[in-house]
C-alpha cells in the first residue's frame, strides 16, 4: 500500500512495488488507477483538516 506523509510542510506519497514478469498490462493499469484514486482521496481529505 502507498505511504502518505508530510515532509517539509508538503504532502508526499511513496509507493514501491515489483510486479512478477507474468503480470499483464491490464492488472498494472488497474493497480495504478487504484493507487492514484487512494492518493487523491488522501490529499483531498488531508486538506480539509
Amino acid at each position: 500500500m502507498p505511504k502518505a506523509f508530510v515532509q517539509n510542510g508538503r504532502y508526499k506519497l511513496d509507493q514501491w512495488i515489483v510486479f512478477p514478469g507474468s503480470t499483464d498490462d491490464d492488472y498494472i493499469k488497474q493497480y495504478i488507477e487504484l493507487v492514484l484514486t487512494m492518493s487523491w482521496s488522501f490529499f483531498v481529505n488531508a486538506n480539509r483538516k
